[in-house]
This record gives structure tokens, sequence and C-alpha cells, in this order.
């Protein structure tokens, strides 16, 4: 078994590394494990001593003999996106600004490598129904003011973030599901949502795929948090300059143990995505949380620089409106689908970087998915059946239709795959590549064939009800199924494992028989560091910097 290395950091595929020894890797390479907890486990999980030996020697400077101690000291440097607005966890809405207040500002929950939530600022929860949480918050732990943070904090800032008169970005994460009444203290450190509806997965609302779910002091006036420390994080904001960058210093009396390690941040912004590249191979940063293989390949190749990868649900959608010609017809859209060659995508497209799809929002990632990955055969490229189909679909010669998009990332070579792919079997794709701006228009809704790209969600809920659902407000295919809707109800509803895994199934099931999204493929989360620097783990290119360490 041979592993490639891949700017330092360890490719996956099929020809290389299993699942299983794969995730131990992660674990060890994100600071989940330490080299003690990876040779417990490896054991434990079937991965031979050689092979144990091979990936700590990728991952550990020194191999077996290097020990994982913490560095303490220096100043960390992170290049970032210029927000586009002052970052403010209530409003903001891109990444620049994401990234700059989990810098400072923590979560009551946060997920592993498996997305399986763990404490953050809360140490436990409960759900006694569908349609109940309650949380236990964390004693001890203070604001960078010195104030300690209470239920009356938590119930705040959930009010602020679910008020539709409150201006908070995050609303519609909770829209249907939660009203600022529904959030109550119970105790001084006991906080109770009372949902509107049943939303089975309620708490990942309350992690980082819900971005703007920083605890915030009751006391939080919009537009301070980057010219007053108000964060619980291991890192308190010390400056900020519009458009230029901010700085953080270790705050000396973080509650959780290990880090800080560093003395402080200097994070920089960037306009560009190719500057920010090219300061990165130049050495101006030790830590670029932003980065994807089609617009920073220099990163991926570049002594001196690894890439943390972790699987994501990030994907694009080759959405075909079910309800106008020719993607009325379910064999047409079934054709496209059957001509897709996934494999030679993910390689060419993202340099590996990313995991098949098989046309369900169902994601590897997520744990409900077992059933619907382990079941339901993986779509291949089949120009025979795609023929077959497009002949039921009557369309035996083929047909002609647009493929409208947006110039992004890998999206425009996306795009002429899919043409080449398509154009074995006799249909004739024309390409519209449009500016974000003009695709995120009326466009992306209307067109009869297009292509869109969607962040990664927590759980497959997230995705579902705005994308798919009949009265989704995002659902780009027009794609309405009463027994999907009936299904995704009880789905959202469902408290044991076994029976949401069994609903997933159903639900998936449907997408890849009708699809109104072929997926080809899910995006793995990248993310650039220079050798030497240890950086935790953070969902979908977010940051986690409570254990970033430099080298000595």
């Amino acid at each position: 078994m041979d592993l490639g290395l891949k700017g330092g950091a360890m490719a996956k595929d099929s020809d290389n590394l299993s699942e299983v020894e794969y995730h131990a890797f992660q674990m060890l390479r994100s600071g989940r494990w330490s080299r003690r907890d990876f040779m417990k486990h490896a054991g434990a999980m079937g991965i031979g001593a050689a092979m144990a030996g091979t990936i700590i020697d990728a991952v550990l400077p020194g191999g077996l003999a290097a020990a994982a101690t913490p560095v303490k000291g220096g100043v960390g440097r992170i290049g970032i996106d210029v927000p586009s607005a002052l970052p403010d966890p209530v409003t903001m809405a891109d990444e620049g600004a994401i990234v700059t207040t989990q810098i400072a500002g923590e979560y009551l929950v946060y997920p592993d490598t498996n997305w399986n939530l763990q404490p953050m600022l809360a140490t436990s929860w409960s759900s006694p129904s569908a349609t109940k949480f309650v949380f236990k918050l964390r004693q001890g732990v203070k604001f960078h003011s010195g104030q300690e943070m209470t239920s009356a904090d938590v119930v705040a800032t959930f009010q602020t973030l679910c008020n539709p008169s409150g201006g908070s970005a995050g609303l519609s994460a909770f829209a249907g599901i939660l009203v600022p009444s529904g959030v109550v203290a119970t105790d001084t450190y006991t906080v109770t949502f009372n949902l509107e509806s049943p939303f089975v997965d309620f708490p990942y609302l309350l992690s980082p795929f819900s971005y703007n779910s920083i605890i915030l002091p009751a006391n939080y006036k919009p537009g301070t948090f980057m010219s007053t420390p108000q964060g619980t994080g291991a890192y308190m904001v010390s400056s900020y300059t519009p458009a230029q960058g901010a700085t953080f210093v270790a705050n000396p009396k973080y509650w959780g143990s290990g880090g800080p390690y560093m003395t402080g941040i200097n994070l920089t912004y960037y306009s560009d995505p190719s500057t920010g590249v090219l300061d990165m191979v130049g050495g101006q940063y030790d830590y670029f949380p932003s980065v994807t293989y089609a617009q920073g390949q220099e990163l991926f190749y570049t002594s001196g620089i690894s890439i943390q990868a972790h699987k994501s649900s990030g994907y694009r959608t080759i959405q075909m409106r079910s309800d106008i010609k020719p993607f009325d017809n379910v064999y047409l859209r079934q054709a496209v689908a059957n001509c897709l060659d996934r494999p030679g995508m993910v390689a060419s497209l993202i340099g590996g970087y990313g995991t098949l799809g098989n046309d369900s929002y169902f994601a590897p990632v997520f744990p409900v998915s077992k059933l619907a990955i382990s079941k339901i055969p993986q779509r291949t490229q089949n120009i025979r059946l795609a023929k077959q189909l497009l002949a039921k679909g009557g369309k035996p010669r083929g047909f002609a239709v647009t493929l409208t998009t947006e110039d992004y990332q890998e999206i425009p070579l996306l795009a002429q795959t899919i043409k080449a792919n398509c154009a074995l079997a006799g249909i004739d794709v024309k390409l519209n590549v449009e500016s974000q701006g003009a695709y995120y228009g009326p466009d992306w809704l209307s067109v009869p064939f297009g292509i869109t790209d969607w962040g990664a969600r927590g759980v497959p809920s997230q995705g579902i009800a705005p994308a798919y659902t009949s009265k989704g407000t995002w659902n780009s295919a027009h794609w309405k199924n009463p027994q999907f809707d009936k299904l995704f109800t009880q789905f959202n509803s469902e408290l044991d494992v076994t029976k949401s895994e069994q609903l997933a199934e159903k639900m998936a099931l449907l997408m890849h028989t009708q699809v109104p999204d072929a997926i080809a493929y899910w995006l793995d989360d990248t993310q650039a560091y220079r050798k030497g620097v240890n950086i935790g783990y953070a969902p979908s290119n977010f940051v986690n910097v409570t254990n970033m360490w430099l080298p000595a």
C-alpha cells in the first residue's frame, strides 16, 4: 500500500489509505488525538504497526521519536479575505468576518472530525422531545470583560439571533424553528429551548455550522465586538483596522485547559485570493484557513507548506428544473446523471480532495447517512444506460439545453466537463458562464439547467429544508415531492438513531431516483499551514486557534 504526499500532507484516494486508516490519520493530524491516543486506537482499529509508523512519520516531525508537545510563545500570522462589513457575530455573513470573530468567540457546542457534537461552553444537553432541548452551561467561564457567563447571556444571544427585527444574519437558520420567547433561563446555568416545530438536530444550530451563534454578553451592543473585548475564547481583540486586519492577545484567564500557546495573533486581510496565496507561498502567514485546490494549487505542492483536509458537505448542485422542459421528464434527468464521470471530476477539478457524490444530499460526513451510503449503489458513468434513458424519455437522438452557471473556483471547468460527458450520449450542452453577481440575481433559481455552489451544513436538515422541500425558498430544481416532504417531517421529529438512518435512506433513494440535482462530488475542507505549525480542527474552513502553536 502506497501513501502519497501532497505538499507534506497525506493524500487520500482509493489506492492509498482505507477509510479506517484515513480517519486515524486525520484524528492525529487535527490534534484530536495525541501520539499516544493514536497508538492506542490503531491496534483496536486493525491498523498494523508498519502502517501506523508510516502515518506518524507523515504527520509528526521526526515520526515515532517526535513528541507532540505544544510549543509556547510567538505570534501567529493568519491570512483571510477582507470582510465585507464590520465583523460582528450577529450580522456577519462572509468568511472574512466569520474567521475574525471566531478567533475571540466560542459556541455552546463544537463538532469533532466525525461531525459529532462535543461540549464547549455547554457541558451537556438533553432532549425530552424533538421540540425541547435543555443545555447545562459550563461554570466559571468569563467573558473577556471579566464578567461570568450565565444563562442570561445565552438567552439574550439567541433571542437576538431569532428576532425578526433584530438585524440578525442568522435568522434564516432559526426561521420556523425558534422564536425569542422559546429561549428560557431555567436557572443560572441551565437554558431550555422550546421549539416551534420539531427539529431533532437543533444542537447543530448552536455550533459553528450556524456561525452567528457565538455567545455574547447579555448587555452586548451591536457593532462593538471588534472595539471592546467581549468573547470567551483563548484570544482577545486588541486592535482592528478596517480592510487591513486585526490583532489579538492571549486570554490569561481562559477557561480551557491547554491553550492559548501563543502570545497573540496577527490577522491580515487580502482583497484578492491570488494575492493571499502568493503571500502564503512567500512565508507571510503561518496559517491560511481558506484555500481551495482550484484557487490555490501552488499551496498544495509547495515545499514547506502542509494541507489539512477533512470531509465536508460542501458541494455543487447540477440542478435540473423538474417543472419545465426538458427536465420535467425524469428519464432525461437520469440520463444526465449517468453521463457524469465522477471520479474523473474529483481527480482533475479538485485534485482528489473530495468524495464521490451519489445524487442525494446525504453526504458521507453526516453520521445519519450510514444506510443511505451503504445500500444505494454508487452511480457511475454509463453512456449505454444514458442513451436508453434518453429513448425512454422520447429523445433517442438526444436534445439541446443551455447550462448556466457562475465564474467561481472550479465551476467553469466543471461546466466544460459536464458538456463533454453529456456529448457522449448525444446531449448538446451549451454553456453560459456568468459573473457571480449576475448568476445570483434571478438566474440561479430560474434557469432550466444550472450549477450552484453550496457551503457545508452540519446536518442534512440544514441543507434539505431550503433546497429540496416543496416550500424551500432555494429550491432551484423546483422539485416538489409530497412523499419526500412527509419523510422529511418524520426525519426532523425522530429521536431514535436507527429510525433516523432508515428515514435518511428512504429520502436519499427518492433523490437518487428522481435526480432533481445531480451531485457529482463532495468537497473536502482544506486549509494550509506552514510546516511545524499545529492547528486545531475547524469545520468548513472556519478557525479554532485555541490549540494552535508555532514550531520551536
